[in-house]
C-alpha cells in the first residue's frame, strides 16, 4: 500500500465502503416498487446494483420514467425520498461496518484529513454518521443533492493541495468516474463485488488489509 504514503486527503464513499449497507438499499428499492410487479422490481434491482453511487432522486426519476412511463414532479420525489429514508435510516445506523473501518479512521485522524462523499441526502447522512459516533473523524460530510464529482471538487478547492495528495475510496463505477473527473486516485473496496472497477491504484476487501 505504498501508494497511500504520500496522500494527505482521504475521501470515503459511505454505503458499501465504510458500512455494509448496500443490501439494505437494494431491499428498500424493491419494497417501494413491489406494487408495480416483479418485472419492474427486477429491472429496478438490476439497475440499482449496476449504478452504485447514483443518488436515489436520480434513480427514482429514471425508474418511473423508463419502467413506468411516469414523470415525477418535485413533490412526488420528496414523498419517495421520505418513504425510502424511513425504510433505510435506522437499518444503516445499525448496520455492521466494513471490517476495520473504525480503526482505520482512528489511525488516519492522527495525521490525515478525512472526508465523506456520498450520494445519500446530506441531512440523512449527517444523522447516520452522528448516531454511529463517527462525526469526529471527518473534516466534512458531503452528500446529495450535489454530485460526487461536485463534492470532490469542493474538497479540492477547500484544501488547495496538489491532486496527487488526494485519494477517494469507493465501491461503484460512479465513485471511480467522480475520482477520474477531477483527476485524483481511486481505491476500490471490493466488499460487494469481485470485479475491478476502472483502473484503481489498488483494491482491498476490507480496511483490515490497510491497518
Amino acid at each position: 500500500m505504498q501508494k497511500l504514503l504520500n496522500k494527505s486527503i482521504y475521501i470515503f464513499d459511505f454505503d458499501g465502503v465504510l458500512v455494509d449497507s448496500v443490501k439494505i438499499k437494494t431491499q428498500s428499492f424493491a419494497l417501494i416498487y413491489k406494487i408495480y410487479g416483479k418485472e419492474v422490481v427486477n429491472k429496478v434491482i438490476n439497475h440499482h446494483i449496476e449504478n452504485g453511487g447514483m443518488s436515489r432522486f436520480d434513480k427514482f426519476k429514471f425508474y418511473h420514467k423508463n419502467f413506468l412511463n411516469i414523470d415525477l414532479n418535485k413533490n412526488d420525489l420528496e414523498i419517495l425520498n421520505l418513504k425510502f429514508s424511513a425504510l433505510v435510516k435506522n437499518k444503516v445506523i445499525n448496520a455492521p461496518e466494513i471490517p476495520g473501518a473504525t480503526k482505520y479512521l482512528f489511525e488516519l485522524n492522527k495525521n490525515k484529513r478525512v472526508y465523506v462523499n456520498s450520494a445519500t441526502p446530506e441531512n440523512e447522512l449527517l444523522e447516520i454518521i452522528n448516531q454511529r459516533r463517527w462525526s469526529n473523524y471527518f473534516i466534512d460530510i458531503l452528500g446529495s443533492p450535489k454530485t460526487k464529482t461536485e463534492n470532490i471538487q469542493f474538497i479540492v478547492d477547500q484544501e488547495k493541495l496538489d491532486l496527487k495528495k488526494f485519494v477517494f475510496f469507493g465501491d461503484a463505477i460512479n465513485d471511480y468516474k467522480a475520482a477520474k473527473n477531477i483527476g485524483i486516485d481511486f481505491v476500490q473496496l471490493k466488499s460487494n463485488k469481485d470485479e475491478l472497477i476502472g483502473n484503481p491504484i489498488f483494491s482491498v476487501n476490507s480496511f483490515e488489509e490497510l491497518i
